[in-house]
């Protein structure tokens, strides 16, 4: 984007947000320029909206002057999504991070993007709830982020990835409209799965201004289990066998030896080819989660004895 197009675009937008909320100086916008990624581009414009309105005004503007458009949270991408590799308009969504409704009776939550991943969860804790997905960065990742990515984690394993979590979206379209898809009861919506569609599209259809999310009430007992296998066959057979007991594992985390650090004190560092860490958290009880141990040690014979933690 050349000199004048950068200030009539910015004008545009001033006169959307306001001067305060869109800048255009390099100085300012090198924050805007990479993520958890190697890669780097620096922006031509930044824009932080504070409403759905406003995304939806910016968003047309863009796409009337055919300028590329990234939105952008968290910026906890370790794949580069929001970076802006063809330059153009950042818009990101610090002023956008309140969480709009608590539903206990339905179990929903309803969010705008810039919500951390955690935050969620710990306003729903005094209700005796959570929100489930956990990409492994739930205390720097937005659920923005997470639905533009359909985010997964270690968590996946049993409860799956961010688009079985939520059941409806509102989205700002490049004619400046803003719509909904699905919302509060899914099980009500019909035709296309369009929700489905949106979420992992990494903003090519449009850009999301509110989220409709499960929620899930808090297993009473989380157990974390660790063992030590030859190879990663047998620790997978493990795996495997901790699944068909009552308190499966929700994740399940394993390392190579050549990943630990060689001043390590265990004494098995050398000769364990993998090491499984799965956690149970379940509404079973602790007599499960030893089941589960159990089932897993007589198996696949682990070189050392699970030894379960609670976390």
């Amino acid at each position: 984007m050349d000199a004048a197009d950068r200030e009539r675009v910015l004008a545009q937008i001033r006169g959307v947000v306001g001067d305060r909320h869109a800048f255009a100086d390099p100085y300012e916008m090198r924050l805007y320029q990479y993520d958890a990624s190697p890669e780097t581009a620096l922006p031509d414009i930044v824009v932080i909206p504070g409403t759905a309105k406003e995304v939806a005004q910016v968003v047309k503007i863009c796409a009337d002057g055919g300028v590329p458009i990234t939105a952008r949270s968290g910026a906890s991408s370790l794949a580069g999504g929001t970076v802006p590799v063809e330059g153009g308009v950042v818009i990101t969504f610090a002023r956008m991070d309140r969480i709009l409704e608590i539903d206990i009776d339905n179990l929903r939550a309803v969010v705008q993007p810039g919500v951390v991943n955690l935050s969620l969860s710990q306003a729903l804790k005094p209700h005796g709830y959570y929100y489930v997905p956990d990409p492994s960065s739930q205390g720097a990742c937005t659920i923005g982020g997470n639905v533009a990515t359909n985010a997964g984690g270690p968590h996946t394993l049993l409860y799956g990835v961010t688009v079985n979590h939520v059941t409806g979206l509102e989205v700002a379209l490049t004619s400046g409209e803003l719509v909904q898809v699905g919302g509060r009861n899914a099980a009500e919506a019909v035709g296309y799965d369009l929700t489905g569609v949106l979420v992992g599209s990494e903003g090519t259809m449009g850009v999301v201004t509110r989220i409709w999310v499960k929620i899930q009430p808090l297993p009473p007992v989380q157990k974390t289990l660790m063992a030590v296998y030859p190879d990663v066959a047998t620790a997978s057979n493990a795996v495997s066998a901790t699944r068909s007991t009552p308190a499966r594992s929700c994740c399940s985390k394993s390392m190579a030896r050549q990943r630990l650090p060689r001043n390590s004190a265990c004494a098995w560092r050398k000769s364990a080819a993998r090491t499984v860490r799965p956690r149970c958290g379940s509404l079973a009880m602790r007599p499960n989660a030893r089941r589960s141990g159990k089932a897993a040690r007589e198996r696949s014979r682990p070189w050392v004895a699970f030894r379960p933690t609670s976390t």
